[in-house]
């Protein structure tokens, strides 16, 4: 009878599945990582809004031509973006920590669920506007600035372009693998209830 109350014992004492302490901190490490990084995009989406909305301010003025539809296109698609963003850090901040781990993983599983669409549809779609406006005033430039002054546009924008899209896929990257890892922890978890 010993050998089954020692069995018995045993049994209780293992560790139950579910969510590991360990890993639920490991997610709220990257998920206050991301936090971060939403506000620096959200700083400086806004700060390239802010900057074309100046320099057409004062440049719209002497050129020459059909300028909003450009402008509105690479303004748009800035505001769009921020907007997502601003939309993304509210919800994100609903999400209690002090809840369950399970709750905890499962709103977080479903928020970047969402935030997939985000990054596969819509910031596709900004960033094309964004490049198509740019490229729709290129003419404009080139016929009203210096040549000094076209080419820095030209080179500054192209620059700033690629680094802006470097920042916005790498934070979907990370969005997408924390995604990721959440779905293969609640797949283990599932095999282990089998």
């Amino acid at each position: 009878m010993k050998n089954f109350d020692d069995l018995q014992s045993s049994w209780q004492e293992q560790e139950q599945p579910g969510p590991k302490k360990e890993g639920v901190k490991s997610i709220q490490d990257k998920v206050g990582n991301l936090r971060r990084s939403y506000v620096s995009t959200l700083l400086i989406l806004t700060a390239t809004l802010v900057g074309i909305a100046i320099f057409f301010y004062y440049f719209g003025v002497r050129l020459n031509g059909p300028i909003p539809t450009p402008v509105l296109l690479m303004t748009g698609a800035l505001a769009i973006r921020i907007a997502a963003e601003l939309f993304g850090k509210i919800e994100l901040k609903k999400i209690n920590p002090g809840q369950s781990a399970i709750a905890y993983r499962g709103r977080l599983r479903r928020f970047y669920s969402q935030r997939r669409w985000v990054h596969l549809l819509l910031t596709p779609l900004s960033l094309l506007a964004y490049c198509y406006g740019f490229i729709l005033l290129i003419p404009f430039f080139k016929d009203e600035v210096s040549r000094g002054f076209y080419l820095y546009i030209i080179i500054s924008g192209i620059v700033f372009l690629l680094l802006l899209s470097w920042i916005i896929i790498r934070q979907a990257r990370e969005e997408l693998s924390l995604l990721r890892s959440m779905e293969k922890e609640q797949q283990g978890e599932e095999h282990l209830k089998d």
